[in-house]
């Protein structure tokens, strides 16, 4: 009688299939992970440039942001695309600035940086904009969007894009 030892080149085959077809399966559970982590990663560069975005606003004239620096709720979706009252913060929340500031800094919107647009969106329930200079205080609220633009330069349509809102004040 003949014993063998060892697996069939048919045995052999078979198990590398089942083997292959396992590890698919576990790549197709993480891809839902990776864009979870991904998102998150995103979700925290937007809340770093929300913080910029204050930083930023801090150093300004209070005058100029309570009477021109807002934008009333229902005029957002009219805004031109790279309207001055938006501003513009890469990624890193390093840069913050208007389109005019981006252009000086030599930046090319689709290349150099991934950038987020933040409008700032007067509260008027919480302080009506007749009160904000008198009170000393204005209250708002920041709309970080992005992507800003697509990678030709060309800037993404509001409806395609993800937003984080973040409610806040400036005092005098």
């Amino acid at each position: 009688m003949k014993t063998s030892e060892g697996f069939s080149l048919i045995e052999t085959v078979l198990a590398l299939g089942v083997f292959a077809g396992g590890i698919l399966v576990l790549l197709g559970f993480l891809s839902p992970t990776i864009q979870a982590v991904e998102e998150h990663g995103t979700i925290g560069s937007a809340e770093r440039a929300a913080q910029s975005v204050l930083a930023y606003l801090s150093e300004r004239d209070f005058d100029g942001i309570a009477l021109a620096g807002l934008v009333d709720g229902s005029d957002v979706e009219s805004l031109p695309t790279l309207d001055d009252r938006k501003l513009l913060v890469d990624r890193l929340g390093e840069r913050v600035g208007t389109k005019g500031d981006v252009d000086a800094w030599g930046f090319e919107r689709s290349t150099d940086a991934q950038w987020f647009e933040a409008i700032l969106i007067r509260s008027e329930t919480a302080a009506p904009s007749s009160e904000a200079l008198s009170l000393g205080a204005i209250v708002f609220v920041v709309e970080l969007s992005w992507p800003a633009f697509h990678s030709n330069g060309t800037p993404v349509s509001r409806p395609q894009r993800q937003r984080l809102f973040v409610n806040t004040s400036l005092r005098r």
